[in-house]
């Protein structure tokens, strides 16, 4: 039987290490979650931004089913030409094959939604839009991933003072007995119990050679994490301040929104009654229905990514959490 008493108190710093790697590895798996996190949201505002874009073809082919009225009567009338119906008749064709097009690349959003969420979702599923919320606090310390670097040095400081405590003596109490014979007495031959109980010393002296060398590698180890960990740290507040910047634009942008696109849509009704009377071309016509199609798409983008980028914003931060 052997009891270790004294060894410098390695084993309580063994342990110590030990936890903080268990600490780590719980952290990487953190980090990995909220990289998921990052990838719904990014999904999640592609969907949202594929309705708005199907949204809008709707409101073009209605629009072009109307103005196809119009021309009928026009050409009637001898104003437009019957290739007029023709041109519209392929805009109607290519909206359908956009469609088409948005129809499928929404289910694959979906497929991949449904991936990281291990629920079935499809397109059917209504999505809520996000609620927009302004982060003043712009810490970064709870994530997971910037956590990791102080836990890694943390280790490397357990690991320098491992080593001070791998060149100390250890000390143990032991017990040792047996029965049978002889005993501690050979010239006594009888069978009788015999044992033995002291303090033993031991020291590593090998641990003296390559100690200096090891101090060394953990030193190394524990700049190139802090270097790292200040890359990091810029990295983040560029992020951050990307984000912040993003955020205003779309702000801003929003203001100016709903005029640009009250305003193409007055000059568009204008463009109407004209084409109906023969005063424009359709070619003229239809340059004002894209102009205000896109109006309305950008004020659906930019109310969107306002909306995602403070959601982006609790994600980077972990405010979700």
């Amino acid at each position: 039987v052997s009891q270790l008493i004294y060894d410098g108190g390695m084993t309580k710093t063994q342990k110590e290490i030990t936890n903080i790697n268990n600490g780590i590895q719980e952290n990487q798996i953190k980090s990995s979650m909220l990289q998921v996190e990052d990838n719904i949201n990014s999904l999640f505002e592609a969907i949202l931004i594929n309705k708005e874009q199907t949204k809008i073809i709707n409101f073009q082919q209605r629009d072009l089913e109307m103005r196809k009225q119009d021309i009928s009567y026009a050409i009637q009338n001898g104003i437009s030409l019957k290739t007029d119906m023709q041109e519209i008749d392929a805009d109607l064709i290519q909206l359908k094959q956009q469609k088409t097009s948005l129809c499928m690349q929404l289910c694959q959003y979906f497929v991949q939604l449904s991936s990281f969420t291990q629920q079935h979702i499809d397109t059917t599923a209504v999505l809520d839009f996000p609620q927009f919320t302004y982060i003043a606090d712009n810490n970064y310390s709870g994530r997971p991933d910037y956590q990791i670097f102080g836990q890694q040095i943390k280790s490397s400081n357990y690991q320098m003072k491992k080593l001070n405590q791998e060149i100390l003596p250890q000390i143990s109490m032991f017990a040792d007995g047996y029965y049978g014979r002889p005993g501690l007495n050979a010239m006594d031959y009888s069978t009788h119990s015999s044992g033995i109980v002291g303090i033993s010393l031991s020291w590593n002296v090998s641990s003296l050679y390559d100690n200096t060398h090891k101090k060394k590698l953990v030193n190394i180890n524990r700049d190139f994490v802090k270097n790292n960990q200040s890359i990091y740290e810029i990295n983040m507040e560029k992020q951050i301040e990307n984000l912040k910047i993003d955020l205003l634009k779309n702000k801003d942008l929003m203001n100016s929104d709903d005029n640009i696109v009250a305003i193409r849509s007055n000059v568009k009704d204008v463009a109407a009654i004209q084409l109906k009377n023969g005063s424009i071309t359709l070619t003229d016509y239809l340059i004002k229905l894209n102009d205000v199609s896109q109006a309305m798409i950008n004020k659906s983008i930019h109310k969107i990514e306002l909306s995602m980028d403070g959601a982006k914003m609790r994600t980077l931060l972990n405010k979700n959490n």
